[in-house]
């Protein structure tokens, strides 16, 4: 095992990196402690354990990694988190994370080591499958995230694997209790769902792993081909975010979903999203989001941060010396066909979401000509 894993530090060039080693006590962080240390330098290291406060173990599990770190020269810190209990494996991890960006940046480090392995990866690819996950999720744990500067050098070793090195090598660790309560979701998957399936099909963990990692390369081509989507083919207009529906229609749906996930659009699924694309075949009208509005015209969508008057930046272009004018607004009875007022051909020539509450300046009949700047 030491070897593979001194193969995992060779293979990320870790050996002379400041790394943050998250502790929990359990068999599976300890046995990483225990190499790790072996294998690295001590100055190079800072461990962690995170109380989340659920179980009056976990005082004890807090002294047995901080006693470790005492006997191994390693420098140790503890942090206490109370998470909410709704939804709290997710709330959880999303503190954790939080914690490991604070400990990189304060101690300037290169990374976060944790103690996940193969049936973690089984365990997680169920979960986020059960749960709708995308593809993302479905590629489950990879042994390294650049965007959270994680990596995982137990990924090439079952748990069984990980108890028996602990038995042999005679390291100290503490079973977490609540791992038997199969009211947590990760749980009744490992203790209830996974077992009964392995009864059934022998190689169903080690073939579910095989293809996390399959997954997890086709996550990586995949959101590469759409950074460079994004990069070449979304232009910042200064008031959003501008993409051509021609552009957008030749992506496969899968990527369309995703991307537009990653602009702000709050999808609960791809249903939804199957659901909400019906829409863009038409043009005229306003999607209204959290964090944004998208705007859909009949060639382009328009992602914006802003609200429709302050999206209107205009000026006039020649207006006549002593002229008359009045301000109106559309949305105050004016049609669009009212050849009284100006042209069809006129109004069209306004984005829409121009059309609707915003002043227009009109001189007799007509319309005041002007620019919208950017769009």
């Amino acid at each position: 095992m030491i070897e593979i894993f001194k193969n995992f530090i060779e293979k990320y060039m870790l050996s002379d990196s400041k790394l943050l080693i998250s502790v929990s006590g359990g068999v599976d962080s300890m046995v990483m402690l225990y190499i790790a240390s072996n294998i690295l330098k001590s100055n190079n290291l800072i461990v962690l354990n995170i109380n989340h406060n659920t179980r009056e173990q976990n005082i004890a599990e807090a002294n047995l990694v901080k006693d470790f770190c005492n006997s191994n020269n390693l420098e140790f810190y503890s942090e206490s988190i109370n998470v909410p209990e709704v939804n709290f494996e997710e709330n959880a991890r999303n503190i954790r994370h939080s914690i490991y960006k604070e400990y990189i940046d304060r101690f300037k480090l290169d990374g976060v080591l944790l103690g996940h392995h193969q049936d973690d990866a089984v365990e997680t690819f169920l979960y986020n499958l059960f749960k709708g996950s995308f593809l993302d999720g479905l590629s489950s744990l990879k042994e390294r995230n650049l965007s959270l500067n994680i990596y995982r050098p137990l990924m090439s070793f079952s748990k069984k694997q990980i108890y028996k090195y602990a038995l042999d090598n005679k390291i100290t660790y503490l079973e977490d209790e609540s791992n038997t309560d199969s009211k947590y979701s990760r749980n009744f998957l490992r203790l209830e769902v996974i077992p009964l399936i392995q009864s059934k099909f022998f190689n169903f963990s080690k073939q579910i792993f095989q293809k996390t990692q399959i997954f997890s390369e086709l996550s990586d081509y995949l959101n590469k081909n759409l950074e460079d989507f994004i990069s070449y083919k979304i232009v910042d207009t200064g008031f959003g975010r501008k993409l051509l529906k021609s552009d957008f229609l030749t992506l496969p749906s899968f990527m369309q979903y995703d991307l537009l996930k990653r602009l702000g659009l709050n999808l609960k699924s791809f249903n939804h999203f199957l659901e909400l694309r019906k829409s863009f075949e038409s043009s005229g009208f306003q999607l209204n989001f959290k964090k944004f509005n998208l705007y859909i015209s009949s060639d382009h969508f328009l992602f914006s941060e802003l609200s429709l008057d302050e999206l209107a930046d205009y000026y006039f272009e020649s207006v006549k010396e002593e002229s008359f004018l009045q301000i109106k607004q559309f949305s105050s009875g004016l049609k669009f066909n009212d050849k009284s007022f100006m042209k069809s051909k006129q109004v069209k020539s306004l984005p829409f979401y121009f059309r609707s509450g915003i002043p227009v300046v009109v001189e007799g009949e007509k319309i005041i000509k002007y620019i919208v700047k950017n769009i």
